[in-house]
């Protein structure tokens, strides 16, 4: 070990500064939080920045089993690792610049992660407005590439991950299957290949139709859009396939489209969900990637029995799904629309409110320190 890297460790602070939710429903606050000791496999992160999602508003409504209030949002971070894990499996070094999928707890000046969920940080977000961008490529546009990857109607880390698995199950049916299912949707008024929509509004709602085009779907895109906040010149496609919810009949307009073959929800399905299932076909997928703590999910259950509708949340997350997010980033040229609020209560407060209004077009991250 060199001198600077025993001079990180030896500087790091028995206390440090955490946003956290102290009671359910609560306001965000900024405390002192104690250093915990990592486990063999877990990193300890200096934390730049950290993105918030609305899948923290699980942990402001005490609604994770096994975490304890007082509770940490930011479920990525990235940063710089000042201590290695004891029994890692990878490269990852003391020093190094990393993006990291923590949990929770990511809105702090140092958070604990598990090695094999983070990668090493690309040059090109190690400073700058790329490296906000960093937290909303490691988490949300991830998200989406597997969910894609796990299903036959999505082919684009979160985003991807979930294509890939879909894609997988396509493949496991066999012939009479696929002709029983396209034979099922030629009844129901379902023709060619269909669409893939994306549900929700913002940037969230950008960054899928982004990250689904540069997987090269061969699904005609259609965004339902759960808000005409933002006009239809805000997002990456065709005006005429940026469907209003309220303003159109998205159940006519999918039909139109052969129907969706897949829908992933960067947004709570609420109310007007029915058009949207109306309009899915035969053996479909609905992805869901974002809860929202005060609203209520409304799904018909006729739509999901009668077409055999699949409906799941997103696939796990490895340090693999990352580093394909970032290349995808790179290889595109990919820019993620985020907001940068500062390290102080009231920021944090600011950012939490436009996270929960959908008050911003850009996603929210923290900037907690220079690294």
């Amino acid at each position: 070990m060199s001198s600077s890297q025993e001079q990180m460790q030896d500087n790091l602070p028995q206390q440090f500064r955490a946003a956290q939710f102290t009671r359910e429903g609560g306001e965000l606050e900024l405390r002192e939080a104690r250093m915990k000791e990592p486990r063999a496999e877990e990193c300890i992160i200096k934390v730049c920045a950290s993105g918030l999602n609305s899948t923290d508003q699980i942990l402001r409504g005490d609604r994770l089993v096994g975490v304890d209030m007082p509770v940490t949002p930011g479920q990525a971070v990235v940063g710089q690792v000042v201590k290695a894990a004891r029994n890692g499996d990878s490269k990852i070094r003391q020093g190094e610049h990393v993006v990291a999928i923590c949990g929770y707890g990511g809105a702090a000046e140092y958070v604990l992660a598990d090695e094999s969920m983070m990668a090493p940080l690309p040059r090109r977000f190690q400073e700058g407005e790329h490296m906000l961008e960093a937290p909303v490529v490691g988490w949300n546009m991830a998200r989406i590439v597997v969910t894609c990857c796990a299903h036959p109607s999505f082919t684009s880390h979160r985003i991807a991950v979930s294509h890939e698995r879909c894609q997988e199950e396509h493949k496991q049916r066999d012939e009479r299957e696929r002709e029983h299912i396209r034979r099922r949707n030629e009844e129901m008024g379902f023709k060619g290949d269909g669409c893939l929509a994306v549900y929700g509004q913002g940037g969230y709602a950008r960054l899928a139709l982004e990250t689904l085009k540069a997987m090269g779907v061969r699904e005609r895109l259609v965004l339902v859009a759960t808000s005409d906040k933002w006009d239809s010149d805000r997002y990456s496609i065709k005006r005429e396939d940026v469907l209003f919810l309220g303003r159109c009949d998205v159940r006519e307009e999918l039909r139109k489209r052969g129907g969706a073959e897949g829908v992933i929800c960067v947004d709570m399905p609420k109310e007007h969900i029915e058009p949207v299932m109306d309009g899915m076909r035969f053996a479909s997928t609905m992805v869901v990637l974002n809860p929202r703590e005060n609203d209520q999910l409304q799904v018909p259950l006729a739509n999901i029995i009668a077409k055999c509708i699949s409906m799941r949340g997103s696939p796990p997350m490895c340090r693999r799904d990352m580093e394909n997010a970032f290349k995808m980033a790179e290889q595109h040229n990919m820019r993620m629309p985020v907001k940068a609020y500062g390290f102080s209560e009231g920021s944090l407060r600011q950012a939490w409110q436009s996270l929960e209004s959908c008050a911003e077009f850009d996603a929210p991250v923290v900037k907690v320190s220079a690294v």
